[in-house]
């Protein structure tokens, strides 16, 4: 009888926990955290430009967005893949708001002044093109923004 009222004891305590884990689950727990924007950075070619590094760049959105200097800039570490060189990168503590994300690349030691623009998100490489597209943050979203980008800074898009 003892044992009986132990297993009975224990089954009530594992289906509590159970029922409670359950009940403490919601939506929100699949949604994701919105603290960083995350794709892949590809410079379509193998010729690198040296002294200095390529950059994700976080513009924001106003006349001339690209005449100015970034709000924030965070180098990215191109790895070669076959014809290409990749990063996957991932960029925390944006402020709220709606900004242009492009990959730029930033002359060592930085001499000032505008950056190159060599690919942007929803423009990548197209140097006529004028629908660079925002990234709103935070990305309650969970998608990912996937830039194409020169390497060569004679290409540059601005």
């Amino acid at each position: 009888m003892k044992h009986k009222s132990i297993s009975i004891f224990l089954l009530t305590i594992i289906f509590l926990l159970l029922l409670f884990s359950l009940q403490s689950c919601s939506d929100m727990d699949f949604q994701p955290s919105g603290d960083y924007i995350s794709g892949w950075a590809t410079v379509n070619d193998t010729a690198l430009v040296p002294g200095g590094y390529y950059a994700l760049s976080v513009y924001e959105s106003k006349a001339n967005t690209f005449g100015y200097a970034p709000i924030r800039s965070d180098s990215l570490k191109l790895e070669r893949h076959y014809y290409d060189y990749r990063v996957f990168y991932r960029i925390y503590d944006v402020p709220k708001g709606s900004y242009y994300f492009a990959i730029t690349w930033i002359q060592y030691p930085p001499l000032g002044g505008k950056l190159p623009v060599l690919g942007t998100w929803g423009c990548d490489t197209t140097h006529d093109c004028t629908e660079h597209k925002l990234i709103s943050f935070p990305n309650f979203t969970g998608a990912s923004y996937n830039i194409l980008a020169w390497a060569d800074t004679s290409k540059k898009l601005n």
